[in-house]
């Protein structure tokens, strides 16, 4: 058989209603009378008594005030409640020993630094667009500069293609020599002075 002690069983936390009690304010913290009775399901009487009980064992603690001139009663575990291993021999079960205010406050925390670094991310992708695009404007502005420059290259080079043909005419025919002067100087520009 096995080595079972029934009476190492907490009978104070193993009431079905008292365990409700402390699993309770063990995530809430601390909580009202009438969210404990909500909680636990049960009458006011009812609810009344296993707090009391707990708080003779020790778990619980009582704190009574007004609140806009209405009594309010407030419990919250205590370190021994917290602390309190619920089972028997072989086996035991803790409750919670962690905050949750502090859970809650740390993902609070990565969360807003995952926040702020998101929205750093943005803005620092923001402003090397803005610079790509300021970049890409310059550009567009000199490719538009130099393509109008083009078409004046292409007239010179079609004025300087007329020029070379009229000296090679000349090369070749030295009898016309003024039919080809005048030819040539149809084409040399009047701001150009040719002299012998």
């Amino acid at each position: 058989m096995t080595d079972f002690d029934h009476a190492a069983i907490d009978e104070i936390l193993h009431s079905r209603v008292r365990l409700a009690v402390v699993a309770f304010l063990a995530g809430a913290r601390t909580a009202d009378f009438s969210a404990v009775r909500a909680a636990t399901k049960t009458t006011d009487g009812n609810a009344s008594i296993h707090l009391r009980k707990l708080e003779d064992a020790g778990y619980v603690a009582v704190e009574k005030r007004f609140v806009a001139r209405r009594p309010q009663t407030l419990y919250s575990l205590t370190e021994r409640g917290r602390r309190r291993k619920v089972g028997f021999k072989g086996i035991k079960l803790g409750l919670p020993a962690f905050n949750l205010g502090m859970l809650f406050g740390v993902v609070y925390l990565a969360l807003v630094l995952g926040i702020g670094l998101y929205w750093w991310f943005l803005t620092s992708t923001k402003a090397s667009l803005n610079a790509d695009i300021d970049r890409a404007n310059q550009d567009l502005t000199l490719l538009k500069a130099q393509i109008g420059q083009e078409s004046k290259v292409r007239d010179l080079a079609n004025e300087l293609r007329k020029r070379v043909d009229v000296i090679e005419a000349i090369t070749k025919a030295p009898g016309q020599k003024i039919q080809l002067v005048e030819a040539f100087a149809s084409v040399i520009p009047s701001d150009l002075w040719v002299t012998a």
